[in-house]
């Protein structure tokens, strides 16, 4: 079901083979469905551990510009990677689905 405002964005895991977790689902908005692929990945590099890789799989409504394509995918990856993060501490396996609301 499509939200009446805002967006919401809705993952479900696809496979965490080789890595901690990678997330198909999609940004959806009261009149589209876009695409978005998540993975989780261990990375040493960072704070938690955890490397985060979103993508989009189209570029989405003609009324989402770069900044917000970019801020839409830095969110997205921002919630996996918390969830990723709050399994792990409590010793779970990663989430089968993430969904979210967001009024913007």
């Amino acid at each position: 079901m499509k939200p009446d405002h805002g967006l919401r964005f809705v993952l479900e895991r696809a496979s965490s083979e080789h890595t901690l977790a990678h997330y198909r689902g999609a940004i959806e908005t009261p009149n589209h469905s876009v695409p978005i692929e998540i993975t989780v990945r261990e990375d040493d590099t960072t704070p938690d551990g955890l490397g985060v890789e979103p993508r989009l799989g189209e570029s989405g409504p003609p009324e989402w510009d770069e900044q917000k394509r970019a801020t839409l995918l830095r969110q997205a990856g921002i919630m996996a990677r918390s969830a990723v993060r709050g399994a792990r501490k409590d010793g779970l396996p990663p989430p089968r689905r993430i969904q979210r609301w967001r009024d913007l």
